[in-house]
């Protein structure tokens, strides 16, 4: 019995240790696709600030314009996807646990059950 709680205690541990690396792997894409959106959005600054010094005082108001709907809408699409990535890395974090946790309760069910099976000393 002792060997069959310290074989679930280290699956317990194992369980943890993947839901942690899943947890970590998730905020480390986040964090990659954060920077690829930030260089995105430098890329575009530049793109606004030569087009400001070749161009009108009419047309640049335009084009600014434009530009900051596009950055604005660029926004939007990258939060919303970084919320789906942190979304997605927790649930299947959460479903290690989960898994673990029913064959943990489903392990206390057997060995409660061979207690009550066991005659009494």
């Amino acid at each position: 019995m002792a060997a069959a709680l310290a074989r679930s205690r280290r699956e317990d541990a194992h369980a943890l240790i993947e839901a942690g690396r899943m947890s970590v792997a998730g905020v480390q894409a986040l964090l990659e696709r954060r920077i690829d959106t930030l260089r995105e959005a430098l890329s575009e600054l530049r793109a606004v600030g030569k087009l400001m010094s070749h161009a009108g005082a009419r047309e640049t108001v335009a084009h600014v314009d434009e530009l900051a709907r596009g950055a604005v809408e660029l926004t939007l699409a990258s939060v919303r996807e970084m919320m789906a990535l942190a979304s997605s890395t927790q649930r299947e974090a959460l479903a290690v646990l989960a898994r673990r946790l029913q064959a943990d309760l489903l392990e206390f069910r057997q060995l409660q059950s061979a207690l009550r099976q066991r005659p009494p000393n």
